[in-house]
């Protein structure tokens, strides 16, 4: 299906509308632009455009810009200065006379593979081996599950959601992808039938991020971890959900005001069965054989960290009286409790024992 041209004119317009009309956030034709500033300049103008594009994991962009808008460069000098300024995007021309129409194939459509970062590289490609999502969705009509799409990009995400209650039931994906997307979306599929339509929208992204991290290489940014600064791979995703959350939305209108499934989000995951059976003492135990396994690994010898007592099912509190500098300490219990997230339950907490001064005359 031909995709239609947006006018370049129009996106001006619309943007210097916005500066007086729209207070927050500019909303433009192009849904994947709302931080994009025209430039006096076309060329330097359509490259911040296509930058946009290639961020949001778009494949194709087709503007229509009219002569007027040209500054007096021909057709084929604008279309030489993006391919040259735009680091192996192609530049498509039709048209000729009062208007011409610029279709730019965005540089992740002509690579083979996406950029993607080491850090993610080896769940990447664990779960792009599968396709158990790319199947029909399944819907349960009967119990009113209702079933939504969204597409980005050339490609699509379904989910099948329970009205009552906004929980995702079933998560499937197609269309035209690289095999690096298809990993990240085998996870995400994997991920979204665990949260409700709300969760998803605001942190299923980063969740999938999480997922998709290498713990024992830290974290990919200094500072706060967000969708926007760990790349192409998860703005995809997010994209994709949030067009089907807006969708839910407006076809539960309902529900805006309602009980959880589309206002108020209060979700946290819930704690897993096999640790929920275990009693407290067996819970306690569970965790000190597991540092006892695992604790080496991330530089917790053997005793070093004493598991003393549990709390609300998953806040572990313990002793770790080894001298070290407290940032050191710190990044060494955030690695022990990202392996003891995925070895026991994903809710587990670590804490260090509050040290009292026992000298009953320095406590009066």
């Amino acid at each position: 299906m031909k995709q239609e041209a947006v006018s370049y004119e129009k996106l001006v317009e619309e943007y210097e509308a916005s500066l007086t009309t729209v207070l927050r956030g500019f909303r433009p034709s192009l849904d994947f632009v709302d931080a994009w500033v025209p430039d006096a300049d076309l060329v330097s103008s359509l490259l911040n455009l296509i930058d946009a594009a290639e961020i949001a994991g778009r494949k194709k962009l087709v503007i229509e810009i009219a002569q007027g808008s040209m500054g007096g460069r021909s057709v084929e000098q604008i279309s030489s200065a993006l391919e040259q300024g735009a680091k192996g995007s192609k530049v498509l021309v039709e048209g000729a006379g009062d208007k011409a129409v610029f279709t730019i194939l965005v540089q992740n459509a002509l690579d083979a593979q996406l950029d993607v970062p080491s850090i993610y590289q080896k769940a990447v490609h664990q779960f792009g081996a599968n396709s158990k999502f790319q199947r029909a969705l399944k819907v349960d009509e009967a119990s009113g599950e209702v079933a939504i799409t969204a597409s980005e990009a050339g490609v699509t995400l379904s989910l099948a959601i329970q009205p009552k209650n906004g929980f995702i039931k079933d998560a499937v994906y197609g269309g035209d992808f690289s095999q690096e997307q298809k990993g990240a979306l085998e996870a995400f599929c994997e991920l979204l039938p665990k949260l409700p339509i709300l969760e998803a929208q605001d942190h299923g992204a980063i969740r999938l991020e999480y997922i998709l991290r290498d713990k024992t290489q830290g974290r990919p940014v200094t500072g706060i971890v967000t969708v926007a600064n760990s790349g192409p791979l998860f703005v995809l995703a997010q994209t994709l959900v949030r067009k089907i959350y807006k969708e839910f939305q407006a076809s539960q209108p309902s529900l805006a005001k309602g009980k959880g499934a589309v206002s108020g989000n209060f979700f946290d995951m819930p704690v897993t069965e096999s640790w929920k059976s275990l009693s407290k003492e067996q819970k306690i135990e569970k965790a000190r054989e597991t540092i006892r396994q695992i604790g080496p690994s991330v530089g917790i010898m053997e005793g070093e960290y004493d598991v003393q007592n549990l709390d609300h099912e998953v806040r572990l509190f313990g002793t770790y009286p080894t001298v070290l500098s407290s940032g050191e300490k710190g990044r060494r219990m955030m690695r022990l409790e990202a392996e003891l997230k995925e070895k026991l339950d994903p809710r587990i907490q670590l804490f260090q024992e509050e040290i009292k001064d026992l000298n009953s005359k320095r406590r009066l």
